[in-house]
């Protein structure tokens, strides 16, 4: 799983973790146009199927989610999650929808860049209050700020001001592989 590979003495380099997130938001994308929500969007939820250049990764692990047909908490009203991944939505009880999905990616994109989750404490509501309350720390200097902007994008707290759905994250992922390549985006 992508768990064996974020390691914060050496985080993923920015070539490495975009065509992976780019994976992942494919993935979510297809479940997304099908009204299905991932709700536990965590590296131990990402197989890696194959490695050359590039990471091959696959999402799996759907067991907590959910439908567009079902009401959004789950039947005894428990939360569902990781806490490092989870959504400010996700800890308040909160409808759970896309954008949730999306938050998560952000949580997991930044910890392949940093070489760990934006927020961690040994407390796990700490850390589902962090994500309500908590300004996202820095990403390491080498990761070019069109890519930050983008998972700041992701992690906003409010489920308005992320994107809207999950395609458009593939999209901006494209232009910065490019911008990248091309050696515009440093």
């Amino acid at each position: 799983s992508l768990e064996g590979v974020i390691d914060p003495k050496s985080p993923l380099s920015v070539e490495q973790a975009l065509p992976v997130v780019k994976q992942i938001a494919i993935a979510l994308s297809a479940a997304h146009a099908n009204g299905v929500y991932h709700r536990d969007i965590k590296p131990e939820n990402v197989l890696v199927v194959g490695r050359s250049s590039m990471l091959k990764v696959r999402l799996i692990d759907f067991g907590v989610a959910r439908h567009d047909y079902l009401s959004y908490v789950t039947m005894d009203g428990s939360i569902m999650g990781t806490p490092p991944y989870m959504s400010p939505e996700q800890g308040a009880n909160s409808k759970v929808d896309e954008k949730s999905d999306i938050y998560s990616l952000g949580a997991l994109s930044y910890a392949l860049l940093a070489g760990e989750p934006p927020f961690v404490d040994e407390n796990p509501l700490t850390v589902l209050e962090m994500h309500q309350e908590a300004s996202v720390p820095s990403l390491p200097d080498r990761v070019p700020t069109s890519v930050v902007d983008l998972i700041c994008w992701m992690l906003e707290k409010n489920p308005e001001d992320r994107p809207s759905q999950m395609w458009q994250v593939v999209g901006c992922i494209d232009e910065l592989i490019v911008s990248i390549l091309d050696g515009t985006d440093s």
